[in-house]
């Protein structure tokens, strides 16, 4: 899950991200999360979501991120039936290989 958060001093919105230790573990998605969490904290891309801070309890891990409104790809592309149309893969995938090129 994730959810719009606010810093309480400065105001600054961030988004939280949510993922249940036991659901990572039941589902093996151990290594999956831990090269998500290296490789964005890698990045230096404006078109890579920024992770600014992890952390954990002893049921939850927590990504900090950079704010994007409007959720996923993939919620989008189903909501509004893009599904098969080319002219918008074209652009997405223009997009994804600039970030690559970036």
């Amino acid at each position: 899950a994730v959810e719009l958060v606010e810093h309480s001093k400065d105001h600054s919105t961030y988004a939280l991200k949510a993922l249940s230790k036991g659901f990572v573990v039941k589902s093996g998605m151990q290594k999956s999360v831990m090269s998500e969490k290296n490789v964005q904290l890698m990045c230096d891309s404006s078109f890579v979501i920024k992770v600014f801070e992890t952390f954990n309890s002893p049921e939850q891990l927590y990504f900090l991120l950079e704010l994007a409104l409007g959720g996923e790809l993939y919620a989008t592309y189903h909501k509004k039936g893009l599904f098969g149309k080319e002219l918008h893969a074209k652009f997405y995938v223009a997009g994804v290989v600039i970030a690559f090129d970036h």
